[in-house]
């Protein structure tokens, strides 16, 4: 950590409760180093050097872009150096579903939002 290496990645809490991890972590209004602590144990072992050495990237769809910017400018970046924190969009794919009345695949929602 102190070398600023990378020591895997976190996922939001659906994804982590789906691979079994069983914890609910909420993002949005979490501490980011109370974040930290719950999704990876032992990062306090590194102390500032490993927080000033921390990378966060966000992978976001374009109908999240403006709300995150806005909500890590008016909060400082949580802390986190605002260099160290990267933005990386997704265009929304529509999802479909078939149809076996019709014979069809239908369009059914747009994921990602």
């Amino acid at each position: 950590m102190r070398a600023g290496l990378p020591l895997g990645s976190s996922c939001d809490g659906k994804q982590a409760e789906a691979e079994g991890e069983g914890k609910d972590l909420d993002l949005w209004s979490s501490d980011p180093y109370d974040l930290i602590a719950q999704a990876r144990p032992g990062m306090e072992l590194g102390g500032s050097q490993a927080a000033a050495k921390l990378l966060v990237v966000l992978a976001v769809n374009e109908d999240q872009l403006e709300g995150c910017v806005r909500d890590l400018s008016e909060h400082s970046f949580y802390g986190l150096q605002r260099s160290n924190v990267l933005l990386t969009t997704q265009t929304k794919k529509s999802a479909y579903k078939w149809d076996p009345g019709s014979l069809q695949w239908k369009q059914v929602v747009e994921y990602g939002g």
